[in-house]
């Protein structure tokens, strides 16, 4: 196989091997040459073909097995999804979508003629009892593949992502570029003129998200760009007493805003207490625009405006995703888009 120089090298090894699999040249339980000697074939790295392997692994083609080798897995015989989450998703009101999410997601699966088996782990007894169930299932060639929402460290979680074979749905994305702008845009619209964003601190896109922030000028009237003020605080966490600390924060500020931009839904809720504690009038004193991707209100006095998504977007998406790599087939992702509802709070 000679290697071109326009196109990333372990995406056409992945490919390379890909085609081999689903065509009938490499056979299920044929076990794969050695890293050092598949670099050595291809004369490429060790690390690019451990990309490779990494690609093949996420689309259920083969099984790594920590000094056994790798090995060429049966393509899926069953028709069942796994849907896998932990119990604490329920328990936390910031994620209390889930529940509508998890029925669009069922309605979904549904619709395309498979079935479903769900995991759930709670305590660390039923988590070993949900990991224990979940492999057998996968071992006994039922499922198909895996749709994996764990908030938190658990041990399925990880089984699922960095042991199990079958194939796995990849992030589904909200175009949050389009969003802030089009967010931005709506308060200046209003009469604000002095923007707050608060966001959580992207650690490993930081550069991007950077460049992000410094465009959102770029999305205002051209007459309106010099009179306006933008300010961002990034949060290290996404959880409520990230967004109460850093409504502390800038409300300390000598200049305070007279709009508020939340940028992730988690947030709203601890900015929501830090504001009510503050015994700040909405929205007279401070106006109010979230993210929401539930469409399920938060609790408060006031209908918040807010730059909303979908949840059946998100449901829709994810199983589509999940199909195409198992069938092998083709996917395009595309960004969820946000509206903007109106509310009480700007």
């Amino acid at each position: 196989m000679n290697l071109k120089k326009n196109d990333a090298y372990y995406r056409q090894i992945a490919t390379y091997f890909e085609t081999e699999i689903r065509s009938g040249g490499m056979l299920p339980g044929e076990r794969l040459p050695a890293t050092n000697a598949l670099a050595r074939q291809f004369q490429v790295t060790p690390d690019t073909i451990q990309q490779s392997l990494s690609i093949l692994a996420g689309k259920g083609l083969i099984t790594r097995t920590r000094r056994k080798g790798t090995f060429v897995r049966a393509l899926y015989k069953g028709n069942t999804i796994g849907i896998v989450f932990s119990q604490c998703i329920f328990q936390r009101h910031e994620l209390a979508f889930f529940t509508d999410f998890l029925s669009e997601l069922l309605l979904c699966i549904a619709a395309k003629g498979w079935k479903y088996k769900i995991f759930m782990a709670g305590t660390n007894d039923s988590a070993d009892t949900a990991e224990f169930d979940l492999r057998k299932t996968v071992e006994s060639g039922e499922l198909g593949g895996i749709l994996e929402f764990c908030t938190e460290d658990t041990s399925i979680g990880e089984y699922v992502r960095k042991e199990c074979p079958l194939p796995k749905a990849d992030g589904i994305n909200i175009d949050v570029n389009a969003m802030l702008r089009n967010a931005d845009a709506v308060l200046a619209e209003k009469g604000y003129r002095r923007i707050a964003l608060i966001l959580p601190r992207l650690r490993r896109d930081a550069a991007i998200q950077e460049k992000m922030i410094s465009e959102l000028g770029s999305a205002l009237p051209a007459g309106l760009r010099d009179k306006m003020e933008l300010q961002t605080i990034l949060t290290e966490h996404h959880y409520l007493e990230s967004g109460y600390k850093a409504f502390r924060e800038l409300w300390s500020r000598p200049r305070r805003p007279d709009a508020l931009l939340i940028g992730m839904d988690t947030l709203f809720a601890g900015v929501w207490y830090a504001v009510m504690e503050q015994k700040i009038e909405v929205p007279r004193e401070l106006a109010i625009l979230t993210h929401l991707n539930r469409e399920l209100p938060p609790f408060t006095h006031l209908k918040p405006s807010a730059m909303e998504v979908k949840i059946s977007d998100f449901a829709k998406q994810s199983v589509e995703n999940l199909l195409a790599k198992i069938k092998g087939e083709p996917w395009t992702p595309k960004l969820i888009h946000a509206t903007f509802r109106e509310g009480e709070t700007c």
